[in-house]
């Protein structure tokens, strides 16, 4: 099936460089499964798939993720993104300039912040370590319809097993991640006449090139610390710009109040903003 298929992602090297491209994740990020089961509920955004098409990317981003959290074999998620695929190729690949374009509009707002998804670890730890207590419990406590708070839960006696909030808690907690991570991120835009405009195929890779003139430059403006403002990565945006993201959301700040900078970068560079809301 995926021999016969048109477009660039032609195998595994190939399907990673076209999500690097799209701005689904950054060049420095670990794959893993749970990685992936994202990326797939994030497809539910494009418009016109089927409700059963729908259906099966839920179960599958699901038991993907169930898989990375039981240790599941790889095995038996790989067979279960085939079938994925072989069941969504003929609604998903119609989409795929829809899907492209929804990738690069909300390009600064994608998931997983480092330093706060170590701290979701730690909360999800003591979710688990909570529900293993009420599992372990003796006595049952008594249904409600209401669901409690966390303090509540934590002020719960021993022997009563609590119940847990919904899964809106944890949307709201995704919700935080992906603010947090856009405060690092800033979308600059390139003429494409200018030099430094990506193109495909292009050597050395031209995000790389960028980051180095850039980097070049932001040494002689430092922060107020005396340090100059820092790139951790820079990811191409194809036929667009360069997806920028810093160290801390003040550098951010600091580059976008000082539109010199690019502009000496690259005469055409300039901030692209946001253009839709973010939604709680």
């Amino acid at each position: 099936m995926f021999a016969s298929s048109t477009g660039s992602v032609k195998d595994a090297k190939s399907a990673k460089a076209y999500l690097a491209s799209k701005g689904w994740f950054l060049q420095e990020e670990q794959l893993n499964l749970t990685k992936f089961s994202r990326i797939l509920l994030t497809t539910l955004l494009i418009k016109n798939i089927p409700p059963e098409a729908q259906a099966v990317v839920k179960a599958v981003a699901y038991a993907i993720e169930d898989a990375a959290s039981d240790s599941f074999s790889e095995s038996i998620v790989s067979k279960s993104t085939l079938a994925l695929s072989s069941s969504l190729s003929s609604s998903i690949l119609p989409n795929t300039n829809l899907l492209s374009a929804l990738a690069k509009d909300h390009t600064d707002t994608l998931v997983a912040v480092k330093d706060i998804v170590q701290q979701s670890t730690d909360c999800l730890r003591k979710l688990e370590a909570l529900h293993d207590k009420a599992n372990s419990a003796v006595a049952a406590a008594p249904s409600s319809s209401v669901n409690p708070t966390w303090a509540q839960i934590a002020a719960s006696p021993a022997s009563t097993p609590p119940t847990f909030p919904t899964p809106s808690s944890l949307n709201k907690m995704k919700t935080l991640q992906r603010i947090a991570l856009a405060t690092r991120r800033l979308l600059v835009i390139i003429d494409p006449t200018d030099p430094l405009f990506p193109k495909a195929g292009q050597t050395p890779d031209p995000a790389q090139r960028f980051k180095e003139k850039l980097d070049s430059i932001l040494i002689k403006h430092p922060l107020d610390t005396g340090d100059p403002p820092k790139i951790k990565a820079c990811t191409t945006l194809e036929g667009r710009g360069y997806l920028l993201e810093a160290a801390d959301p003040s550098h951010i700040k600091f580059i976008s109040n000082h539109p010199d900078i690019l502009t000496e970068t690259s005469p055409s560079a300039h901030v692209k903003k946001p253009s839709f809301p973010i939604m709680l």
